[in-house]
Formats: C-alpha cells, structure tokens, sequence
C-alpha cells in the first residue's frame, strides 16, 4: 500500500469511526478525542488529517453524499430516456435514504443546526453531488423539450430534495402505520407527481414564468403537509 493509499484509508477509518460516535452520542457532545480512541489512534494523529471536530463533520458528509452521487450516476448512465432517468435516480435515492436513516434522518437536525446560518463555499450542503446528478437530468429534460425551457432547474432540484427529506424525515411517518414500504412509496409519489407538475406545465411545448412554477411545486408541498395531517388524525 503506497504512502497516499495510506493516508486514505486512516482518513476512511478516523470518518467511520466519527460517524458511529455522532450517530450514538450526538455532534455536541462528540469529542475529537472520543473519535481518535474509536479509530484506535491517538488525539495527535488525528489532527495530521483534520484541522478540528467540525473538518470531521464536514468530510464525513461530503464522503456520503460524493458515495451517494456516484451509485445514482451508475443507475441512470446507461438510459437514454430522460424520465426513466428521473425514475431510476428516485428510486436509487429514495431507498438509499431509507436503507440509510440512521445518517439522513435523525442527525440531519444536527447538521441543519450547525450550518444555518453558514452560506459559504465551504458548506458541504452547498457543494452536494447529489443534486448535480439530478440537476443534469433536469437540463436534459429541457434538452429533450419533456419539461419547459425557462425551468429553473435549481428550484425544482431544491423543492424535490425538500419534499422527499421531509418525507422521510418527519416524525409523522414514523408511526406504527406507515411501514418502511409505505414510506418509500409515498417518496416515490411524490417525485412523480413533481414532475408531472413540471412536464404538464409544458403543455403546447410553452415556456412558463417561474412564478408560477413556483406556484404548482408549492401546491405540492402543501398536499404533503395536508398528507401528514392525515395520517396524526388516523
């Protein structure tokens, strides 16, 4: 194993080893030499790699989303229909959050918290690659003229990622009678009915005005929140 071979993988270990200590004892309370003992090496090594605790924080969500992005690129490289492509991405990304709650779910308040007020390059939530696989399939269903020309693709990236986190995210699909099966096809609903939104807005091959684009995909969000309500009154 060569010297930057090496380094990769006591930086994949020390990652491994901070994400099972955020994940049990939360980020506060999660100490850089809590992490190092974990990874069985010593504070001062840990520091040859990372700058400080929130460095950790910043790689190891960067690690999970660059992992992420590169399994929804296998799934959609070989398909040439724009929407089967949205299909195959939602399906990828909607299981891979719901096999992965542990890391999506529950610290995702932990991380929301610690970058709100932080909108600098160095966010990771800004420098996601999984919104580019999906930002690139967007812009070719504009290529491909299935959804309209003046799309703004970032807010119909950002109202999906918000939409689908949500449902997997909220409390209220957590109860007894919204199994891990009835979830993910929720999320799944969602995301077709997301584009369909998008697609039909299209209608005579017009380009629509953002405004009311926006209009439909809030429309949407607020059926999510009407769905939720829903199922606490059941």
């Amino acid at each position: 194993m060569n010297n930057n071979a090496l380094k990769n993988a006591k930086i994949d270990a020390v990652l491994d080893a901070a994400g099972a200590e955020i994940l049990k004892r939360g980020y506060l309370k999660t100490s850089t030499k809590s992490i190092a003992s974990a990874a069985n090496i010593t504070e001062k090594t840990l520091f040859q790699y990372f700058s400080n605790k929130l460095d950790i924080l910043k790689q190891l969500i960067a690690r999970q989303y660059m992992r992420l992005a590169e399994k929804l690129r296998e799934q959609v490289a070989d398909v040439e229909d724009v929407y089967e492509q949205y299909l195959r991405f939602s399906v990828c990304y909607t299981q891979e959050i719901e096999a992965h709650r542990e890391f999506f779910n529950r610290p995702a308040a932990i991380y929301r918290g610690l970058t709100r007020t932080s909108r600098s390059e160095e966010n990771p939530a800004l420098q996601n690659p999984v919104i580019e696989v999906l930002i690139d399939i967007v812009q070719k269903g504009v290529e491909s003229r299935r959804l309209p020309k003046d799309i703004d693709s970032l807010l119909f990236v950002y109202t999906y990622f918000g939409s689908i986190d949500y449902l997997n995210r909220s409390y209220i699909f957590d109860l007894p009678e919204v199994n891990p099966e009835k979830r993910h096809q929720r999320m799944m609903d969602c995301a077709k009915l997301l584009w369909s939104a998008a697609e039909q807005f299209n209608a005579g091959g017009q380009g629509g005005q953002d405004v009311e684009l926006m209009a439909r995909l809030s429309h949407i969000a607020d059926e999510l929140q009407l769905l939720g309500n829903s199922i606490t009154r059941r």
